[in-house]
């Protein structure tokens, strides 16, 4: 298989197909630490509720956050995975209406929380933070509109190969003969990261694995192959 072929296919020459729900900083939201009080939430410690609206905007200093939504049967759906340097809560709290997000600390993590009186004050008052809500808005709304073409168009197999592939641009480092993927993850992460159940997810990870794609070493994973991983996501495209 030609790599020219892969790399000059529709579905990858689009500036939409990295657009991942593992959200990186991008924008300065340092100037909140000034403002907000520093809140240390241990690993899967839940940081708001998806019931009232959000009284505060947080900003992670340290550590990662996941925002998701439940079914009252408490089956989760990951809706992004929120880098240090980035807020949350923002959109509750400029509404006023519920938060509909649940955000849960993926690793121990250090939040400043801010009152949402103080922050829109900011946003009124100075142009700049004005203009950066609009940007963080903006890429949320890219990595939504992405995530429902995904569910609607691609296959269980295409979404998990596509995951790996958008991680190797978020975290991957050349490693050996291979791409490792400084970021760990579950076989029930990554299910609920591409929108499918835990056995499919195992059962596609471990083809990979067996087709020489991936490997698994020390709870990381390697990809080995990222054009055939690219040919995984291509054939099961639309």
């Amino acid at each position: 298989m030609k790599e020219g072929l892969l790399l000059e296919s529709e579905i990858f020459s689009q500036p939409r197909f990295l657009n991942s729900p593992w959200l990186a900083c991008n924008i300065d939201w340092s100037v909140l630490k000034q403002i907000g009080i520093k809140k240390l939430f241990k690993k899967n410690a839940i940081i708001n509720s998806d019931i009232e609206p959000s009284q505060y905007i947080y900003y992670i200093s340290q550590g990662r956050v996941r925002t998701s939504v439940f079914t009252e049967a408490g089956e989760e759906k990951i809706i992004m995975v929120v880098d240090e340097g980035n807020i949350i809560d923002m959109l509750s709290a400029i509404d006023d209406l519920p938060n509909y997000l649940v955000s849960t600390a993926v690793t121990e993590s250090i939040l400043y929380r801010v009152e949402k009186e103080v922050f829109l004050k900011l946003v009124h008052e100075d142009i700049e933070i004005s203009n950066k809500v609009i940007s963080d808005l903006t890429s949320k709304m890219r990595i939504l509109i992405t995530q429902i073409e995904d569910l609607t168009f691609m296959t269980s197999t295409a979404r998990i190969a596509k995951c790996l592939y958008r991680l190797s641009h978020e975290y991957g480092r050349p490693f050996n003969d291979g791409i490792k993927l400084n970021i760990k993850f579950t076989h029930q992460e990554m299910a609920i990261y591409a929108g499918t159940c835990r056995v499919t997810a195992s059962n596609i990870l471990k083809n990979m694995e067996k087709a020489g794609i991936i490997k698994r070493n020390d709870g990381y994973v390697i990809i080995k192959d990222i054009i055939m991983l690219k040919y995984y996501i291509e054939s099961n495209y639309g």
